[in-house]
């Protein structure tokens, strides 16, 4: 599988002098060459050597060879880093969280327990597997990103379709909680469970890579956590969703979002990786300066990835994806679509009947700025009349913000409703005063959980525009007012309301707000 070769040369010149010594010499002749030194009988004018040596292996000869596939090669294994930081965290980093499946050891326990209270104390400064490498691996991945694609589906028989093997695909329930959304098996005696959600997925440790099978380009070392599945594979599935979630997000949070916010659709999740608060931050910060700069070529990896997956199932679907994000998930969408927004607009425009569809909610992106892109995409606001009929920006953008969404309103500049700056300076305000909700202090967040307000389940239908998507609906209608939806989540045990609804835009204020009006005896 190799050689070497090895050649030595050697030059070497002289000359030689005629040389007489010491004494008297009487000639006629002309003795000005004459050497009458002994010691410069010989005088080398040229004395070079030269070695070259030539080391080849198979991967050099093969990149010499295929130079294209080998350039494929590095650019994969620069997008693996992210993933090949995760396979060093599972198989070598101890963890008392593997104790749980009986893999656990003695180790685990000990050394594992101490690195997880560290991790957690030292903002992911440490790294623990819970944070996945922490800023430690957070610094690798800024560039080339690490956001790990997945499935996420109702029925086992897609997956299988879809070419996943039965040993990458998992059943899990997910509950939603006071305290956050575990696996049913994680739930603790005092739990109460608000939420149920039953879905499969594929293997969360593992990558879902698009392409030919075939072709496997990027670290060998890799391959065990990678899920190879063709174009074809995705298209005949039937999956037309992908969606990215926020920061500080679980697998299990994620896949929870992604059920709820695109109205338990079956979609690709464009897992955004948690790093601890330092690490998690400090891409945001990236992120959100790339973008509200106008430098969006200074986006975070998991930004560039984000929207080379976006324009992969947009060309797989043929323009027809609905694309949803959360918090943070929405700066990584904004930019990557940006950096492939020409790309996007060629696929888009050459399919005229298709419908791109895109939700964000409780964005740091602005929804103008977001409507502009989603318009720009279509080719003009005239384009996207012609691709659905008689639509406008709020049938195929929509940024939804809950009263009181420190994100939303603070860094997005956004009023809560949809697509809504109506009265912001109201909204910034009191989504200030109860900012430290968003970790945890002193009640629950208006940010952490949103319901589907476009693209819905797997007829992508969209609701009125401050409606948002109830399968349950007593009318059958799939959709029911917004303030329904505070309502049943935003009302603590006294019946009050968490929330200030008179926030709301005009619009909004249906019956339903003055229902629950008179249940809270008017306070709020």
């Amino acid at each position: 599988n190799s050689f070497e070769y090895t050649n030595n040369t050697k030059d070497k010149e002289q000359i030689n002098r005629a040389t007489v010594g010491k004494g008297i010499l009487t000639t006629d002749s002309d003795t000005t060459n004459l050497n009458r030194d002994t010691s410069k009988t010989q005088q080398i004018t040229k004395d070079e050597s030269s070695n070259l040596e030539l080391y080849a292996s198979d991967k050099s000869i093969n990149a010499l060879m295929d130079p294209e596939k080998a350039l494929n090669n590095i650019q994969q294994s620069a997008k693996d880093v992210g993933l090949a930081a995760h396979k060093e965290i599972v198989e070598n980093l101890p963890s008392a969280s593997k104790g749980k499946d009986g893999k656990g050891d003695f180790i685990d326990n000990t050394v594992g327990t101490a690195l997880d209270t560290l991790g957690t104390l030292t903002l992911g400064a440490i790294p623990n597997a819970e944070n996945d490498g922490g800023y430690v691996s957070q610094i690798a991945t800024q560039l080339f990103g690490d956001n790990r694609q997945g499935i996420i589906v109702k029925d086992k028989s897609t997956l299988l379709e879809a070419g996943v093997t039965e040993k990458d695909i998992q059943e899990v329930t997910l509950v939603k909680t006071k305290d956050g959304v575990k696996k049913v098996e994680d739930l603790k005696p005092d739990d109460v469970a608000l939420d149920r959600v039953i879905v499969y997925r594929t293997n969360p440790d593992k990558s879902v890579v698009i392409g030919n099978p075939e072709d496997k380009t990027g670290n060998p070392n890799l391959e065990a956590y990678k899920i190879r599945l063709s174009a074809e594979d995705i298209k005949n599935s039937g999956i037309d969703h992908l969606f990215t979630n926020g920061m500080f997000n679980s697998s299990e949070t994620a896949a929870y979002n992604q059920q709820t916010q695109q109205g338990y659709a079956d979609s690709m999740l464009n897992y955004n990786q948690q790093h601890g608060i330092i690490g998690d931050f400090i891409e945001n910060a990236q992120d959100y300066l790339a973008l509200n700069t106008g430098a969006t070529t200074l986006s975070t990896g998991g930004a560039r990835q984000t929207g080379e997956r976006v324009t992969q199932m947009t060309e797989i679907t043929q323009g027809d994806l609905t694309v949803g994000a959360h918090s943070q998930g929405t700066l990584m969408t904004q930019n990557g679509m940006t950096l492939n927004k020409e790309e996007l607009s060629n696929i888009v425009q050459n399919n005229p009947e298709s419908k791109f569809l895109v939700g964000y909610a409780g964005s740091p992106v602005n929804h103008n700025d977001g409507e502009a892109l989603v318009r720009d995409i279509y080719g003009g606001e005239e384009a996207i009349k012609s691709h659905i009929k008689d639509a406008k920006i709020a049938d195929v953008f929509r940024s939804n913000v809950t009263p009181q969404d420190a994100v939303g309103s603070i860094l997005g500049y956004q009023s809560a409703g949809i697509n809504n700056s109506e009265n912001l300076g109201s909204n910034m305000w009191e989504s200030l005063l109860v900012a430290p909700r968003l970790f945890g202090i002193g009640g629950d967040s208006s940010h952490s959980y949103y319901p589907c307000v476009i693209g819905c389940g797997e007829e992508s239908f969209t609701p009125q525009k401050d409606f948002y998507f109830n399968p349950n609906a007593p009318d059958k209608s799939n959709e029911s007012p917004m303030t329904e939806y505070y309502k049943d989540n935003f009302t603590n045990k006294q019946g009050q309301a968490t929330i200030d609804m008179n926030l709301l835009p005009q619009t909004d204020k249906s019956d339903a707000t003055q229902t629950i009006l008179n249940t809270t005896g008017g306070q709020q």
